[in-house]
């Protein structure tokens, strides 16, 4: 009741002319399980070979995988989600966007390397123009409005290892990836994507280093 009599109300005094009383706006609370960090078990969906069961932190999201489904054995271009242990180093955006983890924005110039017969950009940040194959980080749909660069393949990197596993945005629908992780864009938008370990399929091997 008192906020509700005291709005609009006028002080009176020797010290100026009459000010209004001015309601003191809440402070947004960041969310308490922003950008969570612990280990994230990437699980497949039953009847759902695309899509998988995230669990991090006590919550279930649904993710896009790869194409190919979990593999073991990951390969370039075979459209699968390597069977592994995978670390977030880093987060890319269009935006803004603060994290934990070493944050930057991406530029027209930006992109990664997947050229097989260039070992030195292949599964690497790389200037464009740049003559091999490579992806554009700055892309016309929203899929890289924020992209985790993983540490799949490495330390060593391994030709044919598989490039570009990263973490970004799901298309409308969860359609599966080229062997990425994609949470849905609300996720983002929310800082909800967990930044800790991700540990992919079941009787899971560590990521190279």
């Amino acid at each position: 009741m008192q906020k509700n009599l005291l709005e609009g109300a006028r002080l009176r005094g020797p010290w100026g002319p009459p000010r209004p009383i001015r309601t003191p706006r809440k402070r947004r609370k960041r969310p308490g399980n922003a950008w969570p960090y612990a280990v994230a078990v990437v699980r497949p969906a039953p009847g759902r070979p695309r899509q998988a069961i995230l669990t991090c932190a006590g919550r279930n999201h649904i993710v896009a995988i790869g194409r190919g489904g979990i593999k073991t054995l990951k390969r370039e271009g075979d459209g699968a989600s390597p069977r592994a242990r995978i670390v977030p180093l880093a987060l890319l955006t269009r935006s803004r966007a603060m994290s934990p983890i070493p944050t930057r924005r991406v530029g027209p110039a930006d992109g990664w390397g997947d050229d097989l017969g260039r070992f030195a950009t292949y599964n690497r940040a790389c200037r464009l123009p740049e003559p091999g194959s490579h992806e554009r980080l700055m892309r016309e749909d929203a899929l890289y409005d924020y992209v985790m660069v993983t540490d799949h393949n490495q330390r060593p990197r391994v030709v044919r290892g598989g490039s570009a596993i990263f973490i970004h945005v799901a298309r409308p629908g969860l359609t599966p990836t080229e062997g990425c992780i994609a949470f849905p864009a609300a996720l983002w938008r929310r800082a909800m994507v967990p930044i800790g370990p991700y540990v992919i399929g079941e009787n899971t091997r560590r990521a190279r280093r």
